[in-house]
């Protein structure tokens, strides 16, 4: 049986008091939509040129297709994400190279590529007009829910969703959350309206809903909890019993439909699945600061303002109780439950993760508003509507049209403009994460030798030839799970020995400030330096590169996010001759960055490597530290790279004395790479270390086929051996 609160509109005759008609409702929720769609427009070119944001689902969707011909890899890069979102942005990048094709914009399929790294503003505003699209048809949704459990309820809340701060700030990025939010609300619908029945017409449209939202974001799995709750309801536990096991498998199978690699590559799903699980329960950067829980409830207050908020939780209050027995009122705020309870779990603070519960929140206050009007006596129940729906309409506006204004651009994106004006191509910039994104010199040799670039037109090529371009190198860093590396013994055993119980504390690792003794400038951002210095014990490191830097060099441009700035605060230092000089310190030995390796690890790789050796005391050879080895993997994938690219630009501006110390340690752990040899090489015969020379040439000659180096390194390699043979003093 159907209850009172559980009618169609039309049993609703007037509990406003003189509802709007059908087609003035639809008029009005227009105008909400194309004022929610003006919101989002008017930022929509944030931060353009410039393409610092994460941008996860556009960036994969490009890596998918970035191969010669343009052939197409559906195999996403990342399970971080489900595949639903990349595979709509790789559509639409596919459309829109067709319209460049016949347009004449483009050539071959390469020329897109290099045109999203010549300029990525078109490619940028189609991903963000998806996101828009999105957010329009949530709009749409919410109004419809709202209206169909109480007319008036669904306009208010449409009104306070499209000006929402946090959904249109969301709506700038390119994120998964909106698409999320679109499928969650076609779920809640189809509960809502869900009635009982014989047939499963009304149980297949709420899971496939709830399966696309599931294969957008994997968070909307708590999407099960309403719907769980919504069969109870209508059809009784025996019922539901009978019809979950086809609600769960529909969802499954639309999952899968939109994420099939997660069948064909499950041990690279299942481990980036871990990895969000560890995200989400230690934070970025190793939060220990525990769950967000208040900071969250007070952002989401934040963005509902304050009347919206009370009457959000005096309708999630009547929902528990007055309205318990009511299906509508209860599975709405069991929606917003499901989707918060997580957030308010976890130490991660991302306003995104807001998204599914302030239309939510908007719907359960708007409708505890219009629940309270009908106790008001007929002939002011008008006024009271109006004036209430004011007192929360108004102020929702005017930050709507603040939050539309502010943010035009970024810090990071004049942290950039800045450097184009006052960093030449013989300086060398280092950069921690979330700083400017600065086209390196690696960057640009191996992306012009690269065939997807030599299969572009040659206009295009030419092009992207004649972008800018850094001796900028960026500091690695892990911000999330453990740091392990895996031991294989002589005898073949194998071991995953855990180096850092939190990946994060990495950091007292590549922090070292003897890395800046060949820098110019050094670019920090709050994003990183701020977690480091919230915790100075847990990140001494860390925090004492910070002083020193501080101490010695100059701070030539500081970029605060700000009205209108959005992003972390980036500070540009400058370090000259003297400088430099001052903070390098004690040179770097060949074994520099083993110097803060835990204990603990040391103990547990040696003994399993090298049984009843010490691992404090030294063999003759110190490449046989069995400890030290172990972590080659570690090396090879986080500081190879930099120091690599460090030492070619320190050798090309002639500061070849960092470059050398730099490739002797790298030779000793990673022998085999004929990089790290010849600027090992070069580095040591450009300071005149003859015997320099000579060590980098023999590791790496040690192990590898001799026919394979490079003819000019066993020039140098040569001509060193007849320079010490020369100055050996002779016997009479």
């Amino acid at each position: 049986m159907t209850s009172r609160r559980d009618r169609a509109p039309s049993d609703h005759a007037s509990v406003a008091g003189g509802t709007a008609t059908a087609t003035t409702r639809v008029a009005l929720t227009t105008l909400v939509v194309a004022l929610a769609i003006a919101l989002r427009l008017a930022g929509i070119r944030q931060g353009l040129p410039s393409f610092d944001e994460e941008a996860a689902p556009f960036r994969w969707a490009l890596q998918m297709w970035a191969h010669r011909g343009g052939h197409i890899d559906w195999d996403p890069p990342r399970f971080i994400y489900p595949t639903l979102t990349l595979y709509l942005h790789l559509l639409l990048q596919q459309l829109h190279l067709l319209f460049g094709q016949a347009v004449g914009l483009f050539g071959p399929a390469a020329d897109y590529h290099l045109a999203v790294r010549i300029d990525p503003t078109p490619m940028v505003l189609l991903a963000r007009l998806l996101g828009i699209a999105a957010d329009a048809i949530s709009v749409i949704l919410v109004a419809r829910i709202g209206e169909r459990m109480r007319p008036g309820a669904g306009l208010l809340a449409a009104l306070l969703m499209a000006c929402s701060p946090i959904l249109i700030g969301t709506s700038r990025m390119i994120y998964t959350d909106p698409i999320m939010l679109v499928f969650s609300l076609a779920a809640l619908d189809r509960m809502l309206t869900h009635r009982a029945e014989s047939s499963w017409r009304g149980v297949l449209p709420m899971a496939v809903f709830a399966g696309l939202a599931i294969g957008s974001k994997y968070t909307a799995a708590v999407l099960v909890l309403p719907l769980a709750f919504t069969l109870s309801h209508v059809h009784g536990v025996r019922g539901a019993l009978q019809r979950l096991p086809v609600m769960l498998a529909s969802m499954l199978a639309t999952f899968l439909a939109t994420s099939p690699y997660v069948l064909v590559d499950r041990e690279r799903f299942w481990r980036d699945v871990r990895f969000d699980q560890t995200l989400a329960r230690e934070g970025l950067l190793g939060a220990t600061s525990g769950p967000s829980g208040f900071a969250t409830l007070t952002t989401l207050a934040t963005d509902l303002g304050l009347a919206v908020t009370i009457l959000a939780v005096a309708g999630l209050t009547l929902a528990i109780t007055r309205e318990r027995r009511s299906r509508t009122w209860p599975t709405l705020a069991l929606f917003a439950v499901a989707f918060v309870a997580p957030v308010l779990a976890s130490p991660l603070r991302f306003e995104r993760y807001l998204v599914p519960v302030i239309p939510a929140a908007a719907l359960l206050a708007a409708l505890a508003l219009f629940a309270a009007a009908e106790r008001l006596p007929t002939a002011r129940r008008r006024l009271g509507i109006a004036l209430a729906v004011l007192v929360c309409a108004v102020p929702a506006v005017f930050a709507g049209g603040r939050a539309s204004a502010s943010a035009e651009t970024s810090s990071q994106a004049e942290a950039k403009a800045w450097c184009v004006d006052h960093i030449s191509v013989d300086n060398i910039v280092v950069t921690e994460s979330y700083g400017p994104e600065l086209r390196s010199h690696r960057d640009a040799t191996s992306e012009d030798a690269s065939e997807l670039s030599r299969s572009a037109s040659a206009t295009m090529q030419e092009r992207a030839r004649a972008r800018r371009w850094w001796r900028s190198v960026r500091l690695p860093g892990l911000v999330a799970g453990h740091c392990n590396v895996v031991l294989v013994s002589r005898d073949g055993a194998r071991r995953e020995a855990m180096v850092f119980q939190h990946a994060s504390d990495f950091a007292s690792v590549v922090y070292d400030p003897r890395l800046l003794a060949g820098a110019d400038f050094v670019i920090t951002s709050s994003a990183v330096r701020g977690r480091f210095e919230a915790d100075p014990v847990r990140y001494a490191r860390p925090c004492a590169f910070y002083a020193r830097l501080d101490s010695v060099a100059l701070v030539v441009a500081r970029f605060p996010s700000r009205a209108g700035v959005s992003g972390p605060a980036i500070t540009v230092y400058a370090l000259d001759a003297a400088a430099r000089a001052r903070i390098a310190g004690t040179p770097l030995g060949p074994w520099w960055w083993t110097e803060h390796i835990p204990e603990e690890y040391r103990r547990t790789a040696t003994q399993f490597l090298a049984p009843g050796t010490n691992a404090a005391a030294p063999d003759a050879d110190t490449t046989a530290f069995a400890w030290r080895l172990g972590l080659a993997s570690l090396y090879r994938e986080q500081l190879q790279p930099l120091s690599e690219e460090l030492a070619w630009n320190l050798i090309d501006v002639d500061r070849s004395a960092l470059a050398g110390q730099l490739m002797a340690a790298t030779l000793r752990i990673q022998p085999a790479s004929a990089w790290a040899c010849l600027l090992g090489v070069e580095a040591a015969q450009l300071t005149g270390d003859w015997p320099g020379v000579l060590d980098a040439y023999d590791r790496h000659a040690a192990v590898v086929d001799p026919r394979s180096i490079d003819p000019a390194v066993a020039a140098i390699a040569r001509q060193a051996r007849t320079h010490l043979s020369q100055s050996r003093p002779r016997r009479h």
